[in-house]
């Protein structure tokens, strides 16, 4: 079986491009092109009825709404239906009848136009938080990704280059404390890259896997552009690109 759990499928982006006289023309205003510009959905190739598809209308929609549907083949849905009448039996009332009308009001049509203002919306938003790390952070330690789906970003860190790394005995993490405790200073808060790893016995247990060479001398930190005014996003990464001049005494 496969688990396709895709809560940002709909919130795919354009690729970034430092060019900003071309982001003007590519802006999606049609269904179609929206659709086809799309990447691909595992369930859409799947041919055997093994993948089983996640989706939530609380990141397209509002947070608070704790609501989504599954898509998968009849027979296993049906088991499905049954484990949640035993189980959460029912979403909030209020979150389905809100979601209900407004879907209804809305259409197929009005649901795909909110989908692709969404798209430009954060399209425009990650392109501001990414030219602010590219101005803002100093290049011979920080690197990154453009997201082309979601609502956060990344920002690598060398933490080899610490002028500290050897005192903190070579530990990466020592590092990204001293960068977070920092940035705190500045007036940034992003967040730290190990609060996202996963430690311990999983059950059923699952193999080791190989450690990646870069986590010895790397870490990241992570951040959003989805509720934050542009201006104080702005604003906020030149603060976390200070606080990484002062502890790498740049």
């Amino acid at each position: 079986m496969i688990i396709e759990d895709e809560p940002y499928y709909f919130l795919q982006m354009e690729t970034y491009t430092t060019d900003k006289s071309a982001r003007e023309g590519k802006a999606i205003h049609d269904h179609d092109e929206f659709i086809k510009a799309l990447v691909p959905s595992f369930i859409s190739l799947d041919t055997e009825g093994r993948v089983i598809r996640l989706d939530s209308f609380s990141k397209v929609l509002a947070p608070g709404l704790r609501l989504g549907w599954i898509v998968g083949q009849k027979d296993l849905l049906e088991r499905y239906v049954r484990l949640h009448e035993v189980a959460t039996q029912s979403p909030s009332g209020f979150s389905e009848t809100l979601t209900n009308a407004l879907l209804r009001n809305w259409g197929h049509s009005g649901y795909l136009d909110w989908l692709i203002k969404l798209r430009a919306e954060y399209t425009h938003k990650r392109d501001v938080a990414i030219d602010a790390i590219a101005q803002y952070f100093p290049k011979d330690i920080a690197s990154f990704n453009p997201p082309v789906a979601g609502m956060f970003f990344t920002v690598t860190i060398d933490a080899s280059k610490h002028p500290k790394f050897k005192e903190f005995g070579q530990d990466p993490l020592k590092v990204e404390e001293a960068i977070h405790e920092q940035s705190i200073k500045q007036g940034c808060l992003m967040a730290p890259g190990s609060w996202f790893k996963s430690e311990g016995q999983s059950s059923p247990p699952q193999k080791n896997l190989p450690q990646n060479p870069s986590h010895k001398t790397h870490v990241f930190f992570r951040g959003t552009y989805a509720a934050v005014p542009l201006d104080k996003l702005v604003q906020g990464l030149e603060n976390f690109a200070k606080a990484l001049e002062v502890e790498y005494e740049l």
